[in-house]
C-alpha cells in the first residue's frame, strides 16, 4: 500500500466537473487516512487545502478559484482512491 501511495504522490488526477476538466495532485499523500480532516491539493498551480465538515468536503478558504461543489467532488474521488 505504501507503494500505492508514494506512486500517487505528484501524480496529476484529473476530475470532469461541471463540462470542464480540472487536474489536480495530492500534496499530502503519505499522510492521508480515515481520520484525516485536512488534505492538501494543487490545482492550477496553486495551493489548496480542504476540509472535511460534516462528512462534505470544502475549500479551507473561501476564493474564487475552489468552490464548495467543485471542492466535494475532489475530495470524493480522493476519498475513492485512498478508500477513506
Amino acid at each position: 500500500m505504501i507503494y500505492i501511495f508514494n506512486y500517487l504522490m505528484g501524480q496529476s488526477l484529473l476530475i470532469r466537473f461541471g463540462g470542464q476538466d480540472y487536474s489536480f495532485q495530492i500534496l499530502n499523500a503519505k499522510k492521508i487516512n480515515k481520520d484525516k480532516e485536512e488534505i492538501q491539493i494543487l490545482l492550477d498551480g496553486t495551493t489548496q487545502t480542504l476540509l472535511m465538515e460534516q462528512n462534505r468536503w470544502r475549500p479551507k478558504e473561501n476564493n474564487a478559484l475552489i468552490g464548495k461543489e467543485l471542492a466535494g467532488e475532489i475530495g470524493k474521488s480522493i476519498a475513492l482512491l485512498y478508500w477513506i
